[in-house]
């Protein structure tokens, strides 16, 4: 039976738990429960998320998991884990190798000019450089096929550069491909609407904005903008202070991220957080003192909701929100 539209969906990510009524009603011969209700119930443990759940019942499609779990829900026999944000300490990695240059009509290939726009070669060897990171560092696509990672990662890197001109123009970029996930391609991008000031809501109190920032003179300003806003910022410079503050009770509405810090990998806390149950939706806004084409393709990758560039002004920082907080997260 279908859930009904109201109702939260089942994401893929989410884990459930059971409850007292639900370990009670697991073993009680005389609770109504269908022999498969209480498979399911026995295989929900706290640690299995929905996407694997529908690996363990492979008769099952994808909208009969959904159904099962919304009856289990309304039934309060199960109701969602508490799993807390953990992030590993930072291994020391080994520079990525760069692929070998190739040689045309004979003669050594030579590299761009200063300042010179991105050519095919170059795209081809920053898609080399990010899916050997993939490989190596991260966890996210050990499902996908390579034939669409690779697809997805040759777009992410022409999309890096517009991304880069875009936000050196406009202070900010907002990223409209979706991550990918196993099973297929993200949606294309699509056009980057502009909002007028006219259709900007009034300003009200907005929720926690977790800041992770290491220079204190940028993190002042940020703050001081942020609250401007509407929001409680939230700052942290180390790892577990971020930790600490993505544990808290009360999630954050959207999180800044800066790449630099020496003690945290800045791409694997938004890959953990991307894969999170409770804050894998959440608005993520990358920045760097000098990002990257490679930098945004990674993020592109990885699901960051967009990027914002220094200086932080009232503007950028205005624009910034309107503009990626606006479209669907994950």
């Amino acid at each position: 039976m279908p859930m009904p539209a109201e109702e939260t969906p089942i994401s893929p990510q989410d884990i459930y738990a059971r409850t007292v009524e639900g370990n009670a009603a697991m073993d009680d011969a005389a609770r109504p429960l269908s022999s498969g209700f209480r498979e399911m119930l026995r295989a929900i443990d706290g640690k299995r998320t929905v996407e694997q759940l529908r690996e363990k019942f492979p008769r099952l499609d994808e909208e009969d998991v959904a159904a099962w779990l919304g009856e289990l829900l309304r039934a309060k026999l199960i109701d969602f884990a508490e799993v807390p944000f953990e992030l590993p300490e930072l291994k020391t990695a080994k520079p990525a190798a760069q692929p070998p240059k190739k040689a045309q009509s004979g003669k050594p290939a030579s590299a761009p000019a200063a300042g010179a726009e991105a050519d095919e070669f170059d795209v081809a060897a920053m898609a080399a450089n990010v899916e050997q990171w993939l490989n190596q560092d991260t966890e996210s696509f050990t499902k996908v096929a390579k034939a669409d990672l690779s697809k997805t990662i040759q777009s992410a890197a022409l999309q890096s550069t517009q991304a880069l001109a875009t936000l050196q123009d406009s202070g900010f970029f907002a990223n409209l491909m979706q991550p990918l996930r196993p099973g297929g391609e993200p949606a294309p991008p699509q056009p980057q609407a502009a909002r007028s000031p006219e259709a900007r809501p009034p300003l009200r109190r907005k929720g926690l904005a977790i800041v992770f920032e290491s220079d204190s003179a940028d993190t002042a300003v940020l703050t001081r903008l942020l609250n401007a806003a509407g929001y409680q910022a939230q700052l942290c410079a180390a790892r577990q202070q971020l930790v600490l503050l993505l544990n808290q009770p009360l999630a954050p509405e959207v999180i800044f991220l800066k790449l630099g810090a020496k003690d945290v990998d800045v791409f694997k806390v938004l890959e953990k957080l991307r894969m999170h149950p409770r804050l894998g939706k959440t608005p993520v806004v990358m920045m760097a003192d000098a990002p990257s084409r490679e930098d945004i393709a990674k993020s592109i990758l990885l699901g960051a909701s967009g990027w914002m560039a220094k200086p932080y002004t009232a503007q950028v920082v205005d624009a910034a929100l309107s503009g990626i907080l606006s479209f669907p997260q994950g």
